[in-house]
């Protein structure tokens, strides 16, 4: 019987807090995004003129659409990370660890997007939310990092026993078996034969009486 896992020490409980107020922070992006349509379709209309009106509402409409479902999973995997990492998944940990990577890579992106002659400034709020979610990552990863967390994260022993055995588990007690029948009783052998090979002569038919040959005399046996 493995060991049940022990409460949750103090970094993790706190990285679990950050980890929801990175959902309800993404959360919070994509609405922001929702509500700059009007700005994202000014930027569009100055940067490709040619362009009617209908096909920068379509641009407009796409990057805001992106965004929005880009924040909801954003949320579902913070969410998703905060309850494994709390519950002492290792896995989550270092999955967590990659999603952080690939968001760093994804904010230095944004940001040369932004500073760019070619970006779009009108979004402030929206990067300045996601540059808190990425603070909210590094702390996070910080957490489940020490020495308190590595304890917590190690893979428990499922074999408390001594040496890592499994300890014996109580069974079933012994069913009574059946009475053993009595066997029959053992049939009387022949009597061996003294004397070993070959078995003693059998006496046979008792001869005729031999009458005298020529002479008187009896002929040999």
């Amino acid at each position: 019987m493995s060991q049940a896992k022990p409460p949750a020490p103090q970094p993790v409980r706190t990285a679990f807090g950050l980890m929801l107020g990175g959902t309800a922070l993404a959360v919070l992006n994509g609405v922001i995004t929702a509500a700059s349509t009007s700005t994202l379709k000014s930027y569009y209309a100055s940067h490709f003129s040619s362009y009617d009106q209908s096909q920068i509402d379509t641009l407009a409409n796409t990057a805001v659409g992106s965004a929005i479902v880009g924040g909801l999973i954003g949320a579902a995997l913070w969410l998703w990370m905060a309850f494994m990492i709390k519950g002492g998944r290792n896995w989550a940990r270092i999955t967590g660890t990659v999603f952080f990577g690939i968001s760093s890579l994804s904010l230095l992106v944004s940001l040369a997007l932004t500073t760019s002659s070619f970006g779009f400034h009108g979004s402030a709020l929206a990067m300045v939310g996601g540059i808190v979610s990425w603070l909210l990552g590094l702390v996070t990863i910080i957490l489940i990092y020490n020495k308190q967390s590595n304890a917590y994260f190690k893979p428990q022993n499922p074999y408390p026993g001594a040496y890592g055995m499994p300890q014996q588990q109580p069974g079933y007690p012994q069913q009574p078996g059946y009475p053993q029948q009595p066997g029959y009783p053992q049939q009387p052998g022949y009597p061996q034969q003294q004397g070993g090979y070959p078995p003693p002569q059998q006496p046979g038919y008792p001869q005729p009486p031999q009458q005298p040959g020529p002479g008187g005399y009896y002929p040999p046996q």
